[in-house]
């Protein structure tokens, strides 16, 4: 049986009146959930912080008829009431308002709380999804806020929140100026963490994540000779102290006129002191945060203009190596997808493909649309090299490009022939990027029977592999994805999603075991990805790693959001030995469905007309991308990416691969 968490779904009251003493009108929660007047409800009465317990105990016997059960920890009481006596709840004058207000059966589900670890619940700050104001700054660095016109969001939260999860209401309220309102609740462990991953909410953390960050502003430093080159940093305006947690909870409305202002503020803040290098500035959507390549003296100038309205600079740049080490069939372990096929190939669909690049002019990709981008690092004295054409100053290409031909297409991507300092014209080096998007999407005449999973959809070849040597003393170059291209590769994928029905494949991972939620890696990129799914409905497939872990998976498959890809023998449908797995509860997701097995070993494809094999999650994650186009082809755009993963779940006969106790899916489109 398939291991899920089935949320228990307490209806919420949508009271937006309230009556005297703060306690609320429940006449409209009534009429439109159509209780009946005899219908039995639960009731919890928070005692006013005026009043003694001991007098409030007493008023509900004498008014209603019962003595409830007192809750010493929270200062209330539960009750028993029929829906046609709530009226009744007006005459207490101890009680300042209602936290639970649900049918009885539904209340006894979630009566099972806080049972355990009652000396190691957690305090959190607990926001609702809803248009959030907006902000923007002054000239002297000052937050402004366009407040929202809902003034009874906290109240809504705070209902909402206590109704679903039983938590522990705290009398603590949030800060007037606060961006958002916010319920400040006690909850164990388990439910802080459901909170976390329901989509309706977000728990607001007030840490900054500083691990690996090499902070510039503010900060005394010795710039020494390896700032003498170009180099990319990020730059962050000042912003509310909760904006970076919750941004993806905005409308898409107010994320879009958020995204006007901060371009604005950042075009600003540039066009003073470089207005030539504006072109070349990266601004992430919605966001207060944006890149741009400055050498050591323009680094310098940007200090000490002491621009009021720039919170930091940082650099923060790991990086990735490609997860390496036919599947479509109806054998055990195929995806078995003729059936699917004959209906829909995906052909309204885009994937984009995050890697090494890829030959467009390859007779596999015929018959669609195409975009290209590049986005790589050039440091040649760190022993980066670029391979995108027309590069800037920092080695990327501003933007994306559509077609497939010309300088575009050699030698692969929108890549240049890399010559010199010991590097020769390299045609293998984007090998790995065409092996993933043949998966994905190949059609090659010449091997009709190697079709890929989507073959029908268009192509984004996204170039994040620069050639980079990790110790001077390597043989070769070899392609890796550096964080600060994957975050403006991710950015840009935003930028083409408004009219466009994407996925996103990234075949890439650092080898390190982590067996729970990565996201303080790298915020910046952990929000792009957050911006792409709750903003654009675009779901971001990342492949698990190769190295055998059992209960662990590599970076930046463990970041929240993002589908996670395991590999399975495709002849057998059996769980791969040396594909790293993990139960992706672990890693800030509700759904069991965030990760997903799919054929990885001993694969066959085709890149330029010839047959090549490969073993590896690389191989994975690409059948896992196509299935998603050939849904989100089929689904209207507005489908939300949650939505579209239940419907794999539910629609399709997929598999099930047991391991450690835990029921993973393994894909499988047809019967």
């Amino acid at each position: 049986m398939k291991t899920k968490i089935a949320l228990l779904s307490v209806l919420v009251c949508g009271i937006s009146e309230a009556a005297p003493n703060n306690i609320y009108s429940v006449k409209e929660y009534i009429a439109n959930f159509k209780y009946t007047p005899e219908r039995n409800l639960a009731i919890r009465l928070s005692i006013s912080a005026n009043s003694e317990s001991t007098d409030a105990i007493s008023e509900v016997e004498a008014v209603l008829g019962q003595k409830g059960s007192f809750n010493k920890d929270s200062k209330s009481i539960d009750i028993n009431l029929p829906a046609k006596d709530i009226d009744v709840l007006y005459k207490l004058d101890t009680i300042s308002h209602i936290g639970y207000i649900a049918p009885r059966e539904d209340y006894e589900k979630l009566s099972v709380k806080n049972s355990t670890n009652q000396d190691n619940r957690l305090k959190i700050k607990v926001a609702q999804r809803s248009s959030l104001p907006l902000w923007t700054l002054s000239e002297s660095g000052e937050v402004i806020f366009i407040k929202n016109k809902d003034d009874t969001l906290t109240e809504k939260v705070e209902r909402a929140i206590e109704s679903e999860y039983s938590v522990e209401p705290l009398d603590e309220a949030p800060d007037e100026n606060s961006l958002i309102s916010y319920k400040v609740v006690l909850a164990d462990e388990a439910t802080a963490s459901k909170i976390k991953n329901d989509p309706n909410y977000a728990v607001i953390d007030d840490k900054e994540d500083s691990s690996n960050v090499n902070i510039i502003h503010n900060v005394d430093i010795l710039i020494d000779d390896k700032y003498a080159e170009v180099r990319s940093y990020f730059i962050k305006i000042k912003s509310p102290p909760d904006i970076n947690d919750v941004k993806k909870f905005y409308s898409k409305d107010a994320f879009l006129k958020q995204d006007k202002i901060s371009k604005e503020l950042f075009a600003s803040i540039f066009s003073e002191i470089f207005p030539e290098k504006i072109k070349e500035l990266t601004v992430m959507q919605g966001s207060n945060l944006a890149i741009i390549g400055l050498d050591r003296s323009e680094l310098m100038s940007l200090i000490n203009k002491g621009d009021p309205r720039i919170d930091r600079i940082y650099e923060k740049n790991s990086s990735f190596s490609p997860q390496m080490n036919v599947s479509t069939s109806s054998g055990p372990g195929g995806m078995n997808l003729a059936q699917t096929w004959a209906s829909n190939t995906g052909n309204n669909a885009w994937i984009a493909i995050l890697d090494t690049g890829a030959t467009l002019t390859q007779p596999q990709y015929d018959g669609r649309d195409y975009l290209q981008a590049c986005f790589n690092t050039h440091n040649p004295a760190e022993r980066k090299v670029s391979r995108c054409r027309n590069m800037d100053s920092t080695g990327a290409m501003h933007g994306a490009v559509s077609g497939r031909t010309g300088g575009y297409s050699n030698p692969c991507g929108i890549g240049r022939p890399v010559t010199g300092g010991g590097l020769a014209i390299d045609e293998g080096a984007c090998s790995h990027g065409d092996s993933v998007a043949s998966i994905a999407l190949g059609n090659a005449a010449a091997h009709p029977a190697y079709k890929g999973v989507s073959y029908g959809s268009n192509v984004f070849a996204i170039n994040v592999g620069t050639l980079h040597k990790v110790n001077a003393s390597d043989a070769t170059y070899s392609p890796r994805m550096f964080y600060v291209d994957m975050v403006k590769a991710l950015n840009e994928v935003a930028n083409q999603s408004a009219n466009r029905k994407i996925v996103v494949n990234i075949s890439q991972g650092d080898g390190v075991a982590y067996n729970s939620s990565c996201d303080h890696l790298h915020q910046d990129a952990v929000n792009a990805i957050a911006t792409l799914k709750f903003i654009y409905n675009v779901p971001v497939i990342v492949s698990t790693g190769n190295n055998g872990y059992d209960n662990a998976i590599n970076a930046p498959s463990c970041f929240s959001n993002v589908i996670k890809a395991s590999s399975t023998h495709k002849d057998t449908g059996s769980r791969f030995f040396g594909a790293n797995i993990a139960n992706p509860m672990n890693y800030g997701t509700q759904s069991s469905s965030s990760m997903w097995l799919a054929p990885g070993v001993d694969l066959v494809f085709s890149v330029n007309n010839q047959l090549f094999s490969g073993t590896g999650t690389s191989f994975a994650a690409p059948h896992i991308a196509g299935a998603y186009a050939l849904v989100r082809s089929a689904l209207d755009s507005s489908v939300s990416v949650d939505s579209a993963t239940q419907f794999m779940d539910d629609f399709f006969p997929n598999g099930i691969v047991t391991f450690n106790d835990y029921d993973y899916l393994r894909i499988r489109l047809g019967n």
